[in-house]
């Protein structure tokens, strides 16, 4: 498993306050809403060389989705 992953698996962690994710579960599904979602990419862009936008967590709603994504923008 990449470091990014484990990256954006720790930031859904800290902000839905419980772990235990698997790639392909949806955020919203797992207690996430726009403004957890907000706290999310801010960590996020925090903790990673790309920037993503709240959008973009609407649109990969998945760790493996947003690991996807960042890693593509990273290239």
């Amino acid at each position: 498993m990449s470091q990014q992953r484990e990256q954006i698996r720790g930031v859904w962690e800290q902000v839905l306050g419980h772990g235990e994710f698997t790639d392909d579960e949806n955020f919203f599904a797992v207690g996430g809403h726009s403004l957890l979602a907000a706290q999310v990419a801010a960590r996020i862009n925090r903790v990673t060389p790309t920037r993503i936008a709240v959008r973009d967590l609407f649109d990969h709603p998945t760790v493996a989705a947003l690991d996807e994504l960042i890693a593509s923008r990273t290239v």
